[in-house]
């Protein structure tokens, strides 16, 4: 049987910066979970995320969950959870309602029983106001078939249309590319999710975004798989009112051999119409690797 811990986050600082996540349910600020004993691996994730303002218009956000903490058998592991964005769209509104299913992600993080567990959030993109998000992790007990880890890079997305653009920034603002850490033998899957970050689009459009993995760690030649989709209409004149639109993360098939304690890239590039200005983010899920610590 699973055991739920869940916790929450009211962001008010900048971008590219984590936020503990130390609410309960209540609004009690409460520390972070200590895992009970037995309980070895997250099974499952299941995130929402939100903004509980009104919105900045024209911006984007993609949200990454890091857990952290002694409980970590592999370190620390950052994963995209959603994302957000907004769009004047009209002259006038007088009320808009949105609605978006939480983001389920099965998976297998070990854990160590009796250790604690750090739930931490940021964002890329622009400010957007006062986002909220909450976090449940499912976990079980004992440990079964191989360990997942996960990196997560991500970058704003300016460059003009089938250019290729390398995910370099980390969700704490610092920057390095891809790692793939010693132990680990293979890309699982890819989470990816790219935002609108501007109302400079001068006409229809839409854009198939592509993803391109190389490097040093990569068994094969560069590999390119198609990732996502935006579409912007131009609106005409002064605008004023605001569509919002919330988005879960696609998660992608890779299956694609690596050699562990190299490195790698991930780069980014969309077919389309010249899209004006968007953030992008991927997150890599490697199979294997040694203990941490």
């Amino acid at each position: 049987m699973v055991k739920w811990y869940t916790r929450h986050a009211d962001m008010t600082g900048a971008t590219t910066a984590y936020v503990a996540m130390t609410l309960d349910t209540r609004n009690n600020t409460v520390t972070a979970p200590k895992i009970a004993q037995g309980y070895e691996h997250i099974k499952y994730i299941v995130a929402d995320t939100g903004v509980d303002a009104a919105h900045t218009v024209d911006v984007g956000n993609i949200f990454v969950l890091k857990l952290s903490g002694d409980a970590m058998v592999h370190g620390d592991q950052e994963i995209i959870i959603g994302g957000v964005s907004s769009q004047e769209t009209a002259t006038s509104v007088t009320e808009l309602v949105g609605y978006k299913e939480p983001f389920v992600f099965p998976t297998n993080i070990w854990v160590k029983g009796g250790q604690t567990l750090d739930m931490n959030v940021a964002y890329f993109g622009t400010d957007i106001g006062s986002p909220i998000v909450g976090v449940s992790l499912g976990l079980e007990r004992g440990r079964s078939g191989t360990p997942l880890q996960y990196r997560t890079r991500g970058d704003s997305a300016t460059q003009a249309t089938d250019i290729y653009a390398a995910l370099e920034t980390k969700p704490d603002g610092s920057t390095g590319g891809f790692e793939a850490p010693t132990g680990v033998r293979s890309i699982n899957r890819m989470l990816v999710l790219a935002v609108l970050n501007a109302n400079s689009a001068t006409s229809i459009g839409g854009n198939n975004w592509v993803f391109e993995i190389a490097g040093d760690a990569i068994s094969e030649t560069a590999q390119e798989i198609c990732g996502y989709n935006t579409f912007f209409e131009a609106g005409g004149g002064t605008v004023t009112a605001t569509s919002i639109i919330y988005q879960n993360p696609a998660v992608l098939p890779v299956e694609l051999g690596v050699k562990g304690g190299n490195s790698m890239t991930v780069g980014a590039a969309y077919k389309g119409t010249a899209l004006g200005a968007a953030f992008v983010a991927a997150t890599l899920e490697l199979v294997g690797g040694q203990a941490v610590g």
